[in-house]
């Protein structure tokens, strides 16, 4: 498209991967489009989708990456889908995920790195898996995590680039780590 087209209305969260696209609307329902051919759309397949397909229900935030999908249930259910080659789905398999599955609870906010999942729990922990290229999930390697690890605590936002991650700390100590 060389020209903005409308997409949907009444929509509260959106998120573009590599590929894909991911939305919320006012009244909590996922959508997704575009490429799935890891499953990160969550619709039980690996057929791309050149229109938006439903995927769950009671959503507050979504995140999309390269292959693989986050969002956040008004229960603080993190759920993610697709590619899993990495560990970022931290169900301590490498097996893509064509289905939502839950990730942790009492989750309040998402970030998506490069084939990593991070997490920010309500008392402030802040969670990593997935690919750890950089040595961004905080646990001084740069060896593949597969199961949920603790990153910090005290911390009360989160963002995640290629192969970093900033979180900012109680008292607004910006902290950063993983590819410089």
């Amino acid at each position: 498209r060389t020209s903005p087209i409308m997409i949907d209305t009444g929509v509260v969260a959106m998120a573009g991967g590599s590929y894909s696209s991911l939305y919320v609307r006012a009244n909590g329902i996922l959508m997704g489009m575009g490429e799935n051919g890891n499953g990160q759309l969550g619709d039980g397949t690996t057929a791309d989708k050149y229109s938006p397909v439903v995927i769950d229900t009671n959503v507050v935030a979504v995140e999309s990456g390269s292959e693989h999908s986050l969002y956040l249930k008004s229960d603080g259910t993190l759920m993610g889908m697709g590619d899993n080659a990495g560990g970022q789905m931290g169900d301590g398999t490498y097996t893509d995920r064509h289905t939502p599955g839950m990730i942790d609870t009492d989750v309040v906010a998402i970030a998506i790195g490069d084939g990593t999942s991070i997490y920010l729990k309500s008392d402030g922990t802040l969670m990593g898996t997935g690919w750890n290229f950089y040595g961004e999930l905080g646990d001084g390697t740069t060896d593949k995590i597969i199961s949920p690890v603790v990153i910090d605590t005290d911390v009360i936002a989160v963002s995640a680039g290629f192969g970093h991650i900033l979180y900012l700390k109680t008292g607004g100590t910006l902290m950063g780590i993983g590819e410089n």
